[in-house]
């Protein structure tokens, strides 16, 4: 009982913060939950635990474990304590329930007679069975247990806070459920999907949904070492196939780039674009995309620009190569650096990325 009135507070405390969390200037009130696992904050924790209405919740939580220790003294003394124990209902020993047959004379519930596509079909979605899904998704925890609903939460409020999987709905097919990972996934299901992927031969999906997860998350959360070791996955199953850096020797022709990195680029651009509601990328905005595609070693700049541009940074880090300013080598140091043309070049080799983008 204990467990579920601290998980109740938990769902409430997270929910009470997002709708009501500001102060009468409008300002946003300091957090309550942590941002790594939804957990109390311990001096919130503590304040609570000083309220009155915690005391009365510990007196009660007293009481009930007395009563039970009440309940279980009677239960040992009791002369009839195995028959009990086997009719652990407490309900009458009669005819009917040892023939299978309720009070009201009707036969139990068959749950057997569910078709056995539901408990056989897997939801390629979050791994979940059928049977587990109805038309609002599916309602196990992100554990696969049967969750335990507070009562005051809805069930999107539920999936938006992590106590229910996030599944909106059942699917069977895997590219289908990628599309959907893809573009309504958590950071959890873009993992599992990534892998899940990996697991079917499906290196296209994989690679997909792993660059969504590194646009999704924070450049300072990122497992590096996790992303490498699925990107070696990758390219296992299917190496990528690169367009020689040789097919541009040639002055004003755009440099060779793998498929990978347009595809790449070309989203990172694209996420950002909506974020600012198809108006121009912020300078923040074009410094995380910056941090992406260092992170994928999409480096250095000079080699992924275009045309003039691309010439003029190689002449910028061939005049600066032992100078105190030092090259540009990776996209982060570009952006620092803030020479316009230079990010004049690296927006429009975004945009026509972009452009190259399946609708």
């Amino acid at each position: 009982m204990d467990l579920n009135c601290r998980e109740f507070l938990r769902l409430l405390t997270i929910a009470a913060h997002s709708e009501k969390g500001y102060d009468r200037g409008g300002g946003r009130l300091r957090d309550m939950n942590s941002n790594w696992n939804g957990a109390i904050l311990p001096e919130v924790e503590r304040e609570f635990e000083k309220t009155t209405e915690w005391q009365r919740y510990q007196d009660a939580l007293l009481e009930s474990a007395e009563a039970q220790i009440a309940k279980e003294t009677k239960l040992i003394n009791n002369p009839q304590r195995e028959q009990i124990l086997s009719n652990p209902g407490n309900a009458p020993i009669t005819l009917s329930s040892k023939c299978g047959v309720d009070a009201a004379g009707a036969e139990p519930e068959d749950h057997s007679a569910e078709s056995p596509d539901l408990w056989s079909a897997v939801c390629a979605v979050c791994g979940h069975y059928q049977i587990h899904h109805d038309s609002a998704g599916c309602f196990l925890d992100p554990q696969g247990r049967n969750s335990q609903d507070p009562g005051i939460l809805s069930r999107s409020a539920l999936k938006k806070t992590g106590a229910l999987c996030w599944c909106p709905k059942f699917i069977a097919d895997f590219s289908r459920a990628a599309d959907l990972i893809y573009e309504s996934g958590n950071l959890e299901a873009l993992k599992h999907g990534a892998k899940e992927a990996i697991t079917r031969g499906d290196p296209g999906s994989a690679r997909r949904l792993l660059d969504q997860l590194i646009i999704k998350t924070p450049p300072a959360v990122r497992d590096l070492d996790w992303i490498k070791a699925v990107e070696r996955s990758i390219a296992a199953v299917k190496p990528a196939a690169l367009v020689p850096e040789s097919a541009d020797n040639k002055p004003g022709r755009a440099l060779a780039r793998s498929p990978d990195f347009v595809n790449f680029a070309g989203r990172l651009w694209l996420t950002a674009k909506g974020q600012s509601g198809n108006a121009n990328v912020k300078a923040e905005q074009l410094r995380q995309i910056a941090s992406g595609l260092d992170e994928r070693q999409y480096i250095p700049p000079a080699e992924y620009l275009e045309g003039d541009c691309a010439r003029e940074l190689k002449a910028f880090n061939s005049r600066n190569s032992n100078s105190k300013k030092g090259p540009i080598q990776t996209w982060s140091q570009l952006i620092t650096f803030g020479d316009k043309d230079h990010l004049r070049g690296m927006r429009r080799l975004l945009s026509r990325c972009a452009q190259k983008q399946p609708l």
